[in-house]
């Protein structure tokens, strides 16, 4: 009987449903169906009034599973369109838990590393391009890049755990140099460039201890003072610095300022007696000297 076709689930769509002229055929179109699995009980007599029901579930898989990024965890930084991280950290995503979900894996530069179905994954601590893979459960898939997933994120990402480097020392005045030690005869300015290949320097990061006024580039690159307002002889001082993502570097320095000569000057001396510009003396004559202990003094002959 043509007329006593059923279907559950989707009986408010009847009209959307046809039976053949002969009453032997029902014809359910997909496009009521929602996405994922429905079950249908079907009811069907003959002309009789005998019934009989039969139950599908047809599965509508017309879109692929969709995840989002929901957060990332531990010391991972965007800079300039690159992941800084110094070590492991984690992703968070949402969706894996949908039943067209088959699974999830994390690529390194477009090799799986890792295959997980929970909500967290953990980034290695290794340098690469990295990529979340879904598959579902018809084994079609999606990549998803970390921009896709994250607005402040990126799929480049490097593990930075290098400290800046000095990369020059230099002076502006002169100097001399005797054996190991170079000495500045002049007053001039002391230029400290800084390199990081990485995540780059934190222009705020960087310090002079042990000079008073010093400037710093906008970058951090250079640091710089001049030596007008120091003592003659040693100054010990230090710089340091660190990158964005906090790998410090800290170096010591002592410089030798010798601007002006040694002076020396007679404090006693062997009595004598003058006479016409000349000293005599009956014995041999010694001299005591002020000055003589400077550290500035190699030698007196």
């Amino acid at each position: 009987d043509g007329d006593s076709w059923y279907v559950s689930r989707v009986s408010e769509l009847t009209d959307k449903i046809t039976v053949s002229s002969d009453g032997n055929t029902l014809t359910i179109p997909t496009s009521i169906l929602p996405e994922g699995e429905t079950p249908l009980s079907i009811h069907v007599a003959d002309k009789l009034g005998n019934k009989t029901q039969f139950s599908l579930s047809p599965y509508m898989h017309r879109t692929s599973p969709e995840i989002t990024g929901i957060s990332h965890t531990g010391d991972a930084t965007l800079i300039n369109g690159v992941v800084y991280s110094t070590g492991e950290f984690s992703l968070v995503v949402d969706g894996l838990d949908s039943e067209k979900v088959k699974k999830a894996e994390l690529l390194k530069d477009g090799k799986v590393i890792e295959e997980f179905n929970e909500d967290t994954v953990e980034v290695p601590a290794e340098s690469g391009e990295y990529t979340i893979r879904v598959t579902d459960i018809v084994d079609d898939y999606v990549d998803y890049t970390l921009d896709q997933l994250y607005d402040d994120f990126d799929s480049t990402v490097v593990i930075d755990t290098v400290s800046p480097d000095v990369k020059e020392f230099s002076f502006s005045g002169n100097s001399v140099t005797v054996e190991d030690t170079e000495y500045y005869t002049s007053n001039g300015t002391v230029s400290i460039s800084l390199e990081d290949e990485n995540s780059g320097i934190n222009s705020s990061t960087v310090k002079l201890k042990g000079i008073k006024d010093f400037n710093v580039s906008d970058d951090g690159s250079m640091v710089s003072f001049t030596t007008d307002n120091l003592e003659d002889g040693i100054t010990k001082f230090s710089v340091s610095a660190k990158d964005n993502l906090g790998n410090a570097l800290s170096k010591d320095y002592s410089i030798f300022m010798h601007r002006t000569f040694p002076e020396i000057s007679g404090d006693n001396h062997t009595k004598v007696v003058n006479q016409d510009d000349i000293s005599y003396s009956n014995q041999d004559i010694q001299v005591s000297l002020k000055g003589y202990d400077s550290y500035k003094i190699d030698k007196i002959e």
